[in-house]
């Protein structure tokens, strides 16, 4: 039972860690490789690439 606590607090731990960040990152690839991403008018880098974001209400639309 108690390692079956340990356990469960681990896991748990792990989520609530992971969902209170408000960052999340997205990685951008392409075929073939090395793609110049342009965001916003900016270049943010050649692919493979990863970007973090923060969440923020104002900035999303629902459908």
């Amino acid at each position: 039972m108690k390692i079956f606590l340990i356990t469960f607090l681990t896991i748990l731990s792990f989520f609530t860690i992971g969902c209170s960040s408000g960052h999340y990152g997205i990685t951008y690839n392409t075929n073939p490789i090395g793609a110049n991403l342009v965001c916003g008018g900016q270049s943010k880098g050649y692919t493979p690439v990863t970007l973090y974001y923060t969440f923020e209400n104002d900035n999303y639309n629902t459908v």
